[in-house]
């Protein structure tokens, strides 16, 4: 009964923008406090702020939100890795060698040593076993402090500024977030006169400096549930709970021709551990290229003909409630 049950779950995917999204007024997010109070230029100290402004989200905050500072004299950007996400040993080490601050380079390169003379393998040690960032400058793990989870390396290329702090900074490095101006926001879908299909990517840069956008175009975010049919739309409208779910996708990324990833709505393994079980299944790490309407690929990776010929997309051909159920739009 129980697995009957779970057959028939739809699992509803909250952010529809996950790469940038406002600030939202409440009673909880009206004032913020400090973990560490601010001193101002003319002397103030600040405890609270009040949120404002458009925060970056999701995949952009974990893999492309990079920040600026002096390093030996030299304006350097860099970025936080997460620890769990590196594989091999030797790339761990690596990260450890590389981290900006010396301190937690060495800890890390400590802790990577412990845990292989424990017999850990190493190449399983930076996505099972815990770390801890430093007591001390020489690098001596604190166990009872704060949890190690990403570390800070340079990054070789130059994104650009999407927004500015609220708080405005001493250090003009500082009073910018940084993205990458190629990380894309939107993908938009258009016909040309002779009905053929134009998609067109809309980077972080140009969505934070806003464009017009055709009111007719298909506006695809990640984050946005797609269901797909074999034939036509209205097959969909008499199928049970259990086969909707069969069919239900959540996109995730977009490549400047279009092509598209979408992870099943069921699929909850991160990224790098899910790449590494399609390989050992003998599927494609990045995603099937056709769709399996009775055994639902964890991942696919699909063209804009696939999509745009077999596919509903959230908001515009159905809606996707908060318990699950489904509203299409034209039935």
């Amino acid at each position: 009964m129980a697995y009957k049950a779970r057959e028939n779950i739809l699992v509803r995917h909250i952010p529809l923008n996950r790469k940038m999204v406002p600030y939202q007024e409440s009673a909880t997010r009206k004032n913020l406090r400090l973990a560490t109070p601010v001193k101002r230029t003319d002397g103030s100290v600040i405890c609270k702020v009040t949120s404002s402004g458009s925060t970056v989200r999701g995949s952009l905050h974990d893999d492309t939100l990079y920040g600026k500072i002096n390093m030996r004299g030299k304006t350097v950007t860099v970025i936080r890795k997460t620890i769990a996400s590196v594989g091999k040993l030797a790339d761990l080490q690596k990260l450890a060698k590389e981290a900006v601050d010396h301190s937690v380079g060495k800890t890390l390169a400590r802790q990577i040593d412990e845990y292989l003379a424990q017999g850990v393998d190493g190449d399983k040690i930076a996505a099972t076993m815990p770390f801890w960032g430093p007591k001390d400058k020489d690098g001596t793990p604190d166990r009872n402090g704060i949890p190690l989870k990403k570390v800070r390396v340079v990054f070789g290329k130059n994104p650009d500024p999407i927004r500015g702090h609220d708080m405005v900074s001493e250090n003009a490095l500082h009073n910018s977030v940084y993205g990458s101006g190629g990380d894309l926001l939107e993908l938009l879908i258009t016909r040309d006169s002779k009905g053929k299909v134009v998609p067109r990517s809309i980077s972080l840069k140009e969505g934070a400096e806003g464009i017009e956008i055709d009111k007719e175009a298909l506006v695809i975010r990640p984050g946005m549930a797609v269901l797909f049919f074999e034939k036509n739309p209205e097959e969909l409208y008499s199928l049970s709970r259990d086969t909707l779910s069969k069919r239900l996708y959540i996109v995730r990324k977009f490549e400047d021709s279009g092509r598209m990833t979408l992870r099943y709505h069921r699929e909850a393994r991160m990224a790098t551990v899910l790449s590494k079980d399609l390989v050992a299944i003998k599927k494609n790490k990045d995603g099937q290229s056709s769709i399996d309407y009775n055994k639902p690929h964890e991942l696919l990776l699909i063209s804009p003909k696939t999509y745009i010929n077999n596919a509903l997309f959230e908001g515009r051909d159905f809606i996707l409630s908060y318990d699950g159920k489904i509203q299409f739009m034209n039935q």
